[in-house]
């Protein structure tokens, strides 16, 4: 049974597409979700609006210090308040953007490692006399196998004997409803 699962599972990683398709794939998903998220337009905004509050804070700083009674320093003040909260959600903003850039130079790098557990599927069905290996691959793929079984008289009885079957893997819906109830040989009987 393992050796046939194992043969499956090669003749499913052989075709030479396989690896590229699945490579090709990754990537144009990958940009897919970088186009939506391509922030190198907001980043430069966002930079030239900071350094334009910077200098008005500076320039506010300034004024602040020539104000010669209570309502200018109270009235500049509030001005200034304005600016560094400004200032603050601009920073806020531009760190959440090069987070942003940082993810979606990182994309390669995840690409490249799927593949790479790819490559280790294919070392992992060359060791398939290993159970303990066979079982790690065959949780790795979701493998799953359904038989069809057909009756055959032998002299005295008749015995299900394996006359087909399905193999799935990943997600694949099965190819029958899975048998939820009771497996115990008493309540099988009844």
């Amino acid at each position: 049974m393992s050796r046939f699962a194992m043969s499956c599972i090669r003749q499913k990683l052989a075709f030479p597409s396989t690896r590229d398709g699945l490579r090709s794939r990754l990537e144009k998903l990958a940009n897919r979700d970088n186009s939506k998220t391509q922030p190198s337009h907001e980043i430069t905004r966002c930079e030239t609006d900071l350094k334009e509050v910077n200098r008005e804070i500076d320039l506010v700083s300034k004024n602040l210090s020539r104000a010669q009674s209570d309502a200018q320093y109270k009235a500049i003040s509030k001005g200034f308040d304005e600016l560094h909260e400004k200032q603050q959600r601009l920073e806020k903003k531009l760190d959440q953007l090069q987070t942003k850039v940082r993810r979606s130079e990182t994309t390669e790098q995840e690409v490249d490692q799927f593949l790479s557990n790819f490559d280790r599927f294919t070392d992992l069905v060359d060791h398939g006399d290993d159970f303990k290996i066979a079982k790690e691959l065959f949780d790795l793929v979701n493998l799953r196998v359904y038989f069809r079984f057909r009756s055959q008289k032998l002299i005295k009885r008749t015995v299900p004997k394996v006359s087909g079957g399905i193999v799935t893997f990943g997600n694949a819906e099965p190819p029958v409803n899975i048998y939820q109830g009771s497996t115990s040989s008493k309540k099988l009987k009844q």
